[in-house]
């Protein structure tokens, strides 16, 4: 049996694909750079607290998350939207 009639019966049918745009490298490009340099900093501070560091990967890992959760999702409706 055909893969494509099998997924037209189990209901998945075949997957849709996304356009990346160019602005889309732009913004992955400068979210990776802002994350590498607060892990950067965050690895490399001297000082006499040991939160500092803890809040430079914090702020990192918010920033992926902001990412992931936000930036991908409005792409994700934009594409679907058409536009």
């Amino acid at each position: 049996m055909d893969s494509n009639r099998l997924g037209e019966q189990n209901g998945t049918g075949p997957k849709k694909h996304y356009n990346v745009r160019w602005y889309d490298y732009v913004v992955a490009f400068m979210v990776a750079d802002f994350m590498t340099g607060l892990l950067f900093a965050g690895s490399f501070y001297v000082g006499p607290s040991w939160w500092v560091p803890a809040l430079y990967g914090l702020c990192a890992g918010l920033l992926y998350k902001f990412y992931t959760d936000c930036y991908c999702q409005i792409r994700k409706r934009m594409e679907d939207n058409g536009r």
